[in-house]
């Protein structure tokens, strides 16, 4: 089962942002913070899964 949070869904949007910097000096930066949060999503996930709270 997938959630919709507002974490994901901000986690697509920066996805989809990060393609238009990738040529850029800014790219391995972008890319980490899109990693940290993307895995800070997940994380909270995998909690709102586990303690029951899906909606």
């Amino acid at each position: 089962m997938l959630l919709h949070t507002r974490a994901n869904k901000l986690t697509g949007l920066l996805l989809f942002g990060l393609v238009f910097l990738l040529t850029t000096p800014y790219a391995r930066p972008a890319s980490a913070l899109v990693c940290a949060w993307a895995t800070a999503a997940t994380l909270q996930e995998g909690y709102l899964l586990c303690r029951g709270k899906a909606r």
